[in-house]
């Protein structure tokens, strides 16, 4: 189990637990439990210091060189075949384990989560769902087991957010993932990995194999977040060339000729088309009313940062133009 944090100490307990409770309900596995600390601040090293002490737990220290670094600095030193990535935020279902490991000796190497939001958090929380929903929509209409590959890969749900693999996949994945970006900190920490995976004999998805994810409870963390993945969007699909980069980019280019050439783009008229399109997505996507208030006085920030977040990774990306491995 590699769990990469930074400044998310508060989380890993939480975190472990879910891992322990999961695997008492699978006697047969033998857990292992790492945690790589990539670079975080003071506070939160000391908290994880105590968490060490008290629980059998292994821990790795790095200085802060992004979460795709970090994972891979978990993956090499695991000393199991299978593992599992897990974000410090990030619960794994009671029975998710030990339904898997009924399915592990069938060819079923790779598994991305089902992921579900806590209630405890729905507003901020809540608004990712909704563009879960709408991005991928053939599941989410009817979740069921399904294989993603190369053909089916940008439209159904998948992350590295509580992922079981191989080491073998991992290492092969991370030796054949490019990034765009020379500093790895700002380079897409999922998408790239799991392409070559989905290339490479696909990956499964199930409502069986659920987590829970603690989403953002705070406008100023929310935004901070939507930004970092607008940033992290720009490696991961512009430069890629992916469906989605299509859509985002050219809604960005859309978003910037508005702002720039239309000073009173957010008038009356405006927010009807906010209403329109918040209640034709609402529609489609099956939302609950919590979903439409989220969705409807969400979207300007998050469109505002996640473009913004954008712009500055692609900068940066044409500004230190070059490529490197994940494993590099």
């Amino acid at each position: 189990m590699v769990i990469p944090t930074y400044n998310m100490a508060r989380w890993l307990p939480n975190c472990v637990d879910s891992i322990r409770v999961a695997s008492k309900k699978c006697p047969s596995l033998t857990v292992e439990i790492i945690i790589v600390d990539d670079g975080s601040d003071l506070e939160n090293r000391n908290l994880i210091n105590l968490l060490v002490a008290s629980e059998d737990l292994k821990l790795v220290r790095q200085e802060n060189q992004g979460r795709l670094k970090a994972r891979l600095a978990g993956i090499e030193n695991a000393k199991h075949e299978n593992i599992l990535l897990i974000d410090s935020r990030v619960e794994i279902e009671p029975s998710a384990l030990r339904w898997w490991s009924t399915l592990a000796p069938t060819n079923c190497d790779n598994f991305t989560s089902h992921v579900n939001y806590k209630p405890n958090q729905w507003f901020y929380g809540l608004y990712w769902n909704c563009i879960e929903r709408l991005a991928w929509i053939a599941y989410w209409i009817k979740p069921r087991q399904k294989l993603i590959d190369a053909k089916n890969f940008e439209f159904y749900p998948k992350g590295t957010t509580c992922l079981i693999s191989t080491k073998e996949n991992l290492l092969n994945s991370y030796v054949n993932t490019v990034s765009y970006s020379k500093d790895l900190r700002m380079a897409n920490d999922d998408t790239l990995l799991l392409k070559k995976m989905a290339i490479n004999g696909g990956i499964h998805i199930s409502p069986r194999y659920q987590s829970w994810y603690t989403p953002r409870g705070n406008f100023k963390d929310f935004v901070n977040h939507t930004f970092h993945r607008g940033k992290v969007f720009a490696d991961g699909h512009l430069f890629n060339l992916s469906i989605w980069g299509a859509v985002f980019g050219g809604g960005l280019l859309l978003f910037s000729y508005l702002i720039l050439t239309s000073p009173k783009v957010f008038n009356f008229k405006s927010l009807l088309v906010l209403l329109s399109v918040t209640t034709i997505v609402s529609i489609l996507g099956r939302f609950s009313a919590r979903h439409f208030i989220c969705f409807l006085l969400l979207t300007p920030i998050f469109v505002s940062s996640y473009s913004a977040g954008i712009l500055i990774g692609t900068l940066a990306i044409v500004r230190n133009r070059g490529t490197r491995t994940a494993k590099t």
